[in-house]
C-alpha cells in the first residue's frame, strides 16, 4: 500500500517531498507523471473525459480481451497534456465519477468486468485512473456488443479469425505459437491492406499522421515476429524483415522524399501480396468463423439502419462528432471480414461489400463548413445510399446461406 499523506492542497516543490491528500494514489501519481509524456502504449489509454458509453466500454472490453491495462482520465490522448478533472477536488464530483463508471463497467461492458479506480494528482490537477484487469472470460463487448481486443495503442472490433482465437485458447488452456503467429500475420496484413486502400483520401492531417503512425506501429510488431522460432523454423524471416522495411520507409515519408507514397504504396501491397500467397494460404477459417462473419454482416446492417433511425435527432442537435464517428466506426468492423478469401462464400459480392465499408469507415474525412446542418444532412444522405448498397449484398449473400 502506497503511503497517503493528509494535508493541504498546497505542494512543497522547493526540495521537500510533494505532499498529497489521503484519496490520492501516491505511487500511481509519481509513476504516471513519468509516463503520461510518452504518450499512449498497449497498456495505457488517454481520455480526456468521460465519454458515451460505447466509446469508453470499448476500451475497457478491449483491455479486459487482451491484457492488464489503465485508462487515465484527465489526460488529452491527442496533446499529451494532462487537463484534469473539472472540480475533481470535490469529494461529491469524484464520487459521482466512481458510480457512473461502475455503471459501465457492470452494465455496458460484457461481460460485466471487475474495474478499480485509483485518484491521482499530476500537475496538481486530478486524474483518474481506471485500473482494468484482463479478465476470465475469453473475449469481451462494448455496449454495442462488438468484440474488442487492443491492438497497439488502441482498441480495435475482433476479427472471426482473433475471436475462435481466444475461445480455443480459452477453453483448452494452451496457445500454439504458430497459430498466435498466423493469426496475427493474418491481421497484420488486413491492416496494412485497409490502410493502403484508404491512404489517398487521407493525405491531410490528423488522417495521414494517423495512418503513418499505424504502419510504423505494424512495422515494429513484424519485426517482433521476425525474431521469433516460428518465422526461423518456417523461413519467412527474411521476408518479413524486407516487409517491415518497406512499410516503416512509407509509414517516415515526407514531401521531401525522392520517393514518392504512390510507389512505396505499390511495393508495400506487391509485398503483402506475395507474403500472403506464399506463407498464409493454408491459413484456413473454419466452419466458426464463417458463422461469425455472417454475423458481423447482419450485425452492421442492423447498426446502420439504427443511427439513420436517430438521424434527425442528431442533425437537429448538431452532433456531428457522434454521427460521424459511430459512421465510420460500423465501417471499420464491415472491414474486418472484408479481406479474408471469402468472395464465394459471398456470392461473388466482396468487393462490393468492401467498397460500402470502406466509404462509411472515411466518413469521419468528411469536412464540415458553416452550415453543419447542411453538411449532415448530406451525410445521412450519404448514409441511406450506403444502406442500400449494403441491404443488396445481404439479400444476395442471404441466398445462399
Amino acid at each position: 500500500m502506497p503511503k497517503l499523506t493528509n494535508v493541504s492542497w498546497e505542494q512543497e516543490m522547493s526540495g521537500k517531498s510533494i505532499q498529497y491528500p489521503k484519496w490520492v494514489n501516491v505511487e500511481l501519481s509519481e509513476k504516471y507523471a513519468k509516463l503520461i509524456p510518452k504518450g499512449e502504449s498497449y497498456t495505457l489509454e488517454f481520455k480526456k473525459i468521460i465519454e458515451r458509453p460505447e466509446r469508453l466500454t470499448k476500451e475497457i472490453a478491449a483491455f479486459a480481451t487482451s491484457v492488464d491495462g489503465v485508462i487515465l482520465i484527465g489526460v488529452d490522448d491527442k496533446t499529451k497534456e494532462v487537463v484534469g478533472i473539472p472540480n475533481g477536488k470535490d469529494n461529491k464530483v469524484r464520487d459521482a465519477m466512481i458510480q457512473k463508471l461502475e455503471g459501465y463497467c457492470s452494465g455496458s461492458a460484457k461481460p460485466p468486468i471487475n474495474v478499480s479506480f485509483e485518484f491521482l494528482l499530476i500537475e496538481n490537477l486530478v486524474v483518474l485512473a481506471m485500473i482494468i484487469p484482463k479478465g476470465p472470460e475469453p473475449v469481451y463487448y462494448n455496449t454495442n456488443n462488438v468484440p474488442y481486443m487492443r491492438f497497439n495503442t488502441e482498441a480495435r472490433p475482433a476479427d472471426p479469425f482473433s475471436v475462435y482465437k481466444f475461445f480455443e485458447q480459452h477453453f483448452t488452456g494452451v496457445i500454439d505459437p504458430e497459430k498466435d503467429i498466423s493469426c496475427k500475420l493474418v491481421n497484420y496484413m488486413r491492416d496494412i491492406l485497409i490502410v493502403l486502400d484508404q491512404a489517398k483520401h487521407r493525405q491531410v492531417n490528423p488522417w495521414s499522421d494517423l495512418w503513418k503512425s499505424e504502419l510504423g506501429e505494424i512495422a515494429n510488431e513484424l519485426r517482433e515476429i521476425a525474431i521469433s522460432d516460428v518465422a526461423e523454423t518456417y523461413k519467412f524471416d527474411d521476408d518479413l524483415n524486407q516487409l517491415a522495411k518497406t512499410l516503416y520507409s512509407l509509414s517516415k515519408l515526407v514531401e521531401s522524399t525522392r520517393v514518392g507514397p504512390e510507389e512505396l504504396i505499390v511495393q508495400v501491397r506487391d509485398k503483402v501480396q506475395n507474403f500472403r500467397d506464399k506463407y498464409l494460404r493454408n491459413v484456413q477459417l473454419s466452419d466458426e468463423n464463417y458463422h461469425q462473419i455472417l454475423e458481423i454482416i447482419f450485425k452492421v446492417q442492423k447498426k446502420l439502419n439504427a443511427l439513420l433511425g436517430r438521424s434527425d435527432q442528431l442533425i437537429s442537435d448538431l452532433n456531428d462528432e457522434e454521427l460521424m464517428e459511430v459512421a465510420s466506426g460500423i465501417g471499420k468492423y464491415l472491414l474486418t471480414v472484408c479481406y479474408y478469401d471469402i468472395n464465394s462464400f459471398l456470392n461473388g459480392k466482396q468487393e462490393d461489400l468492401k467498397n460500402i465499408g470502406t466509404k462509411l469507415n472515411l466518413i469521419e474525412t468528411e469536412r464540415l463548413h458553416d452550415n453543419v446542418q447542411y453538411c449532415l444532412t448530406e451525410i445521412v444522405e450519404k448514409l441511406a445510399t450506403y444502406k442500400k448498397e449494403l441491404d443488396d449484398v445481404v439479400e444476395s449473400i442471404k441466398s445462399i446461406n
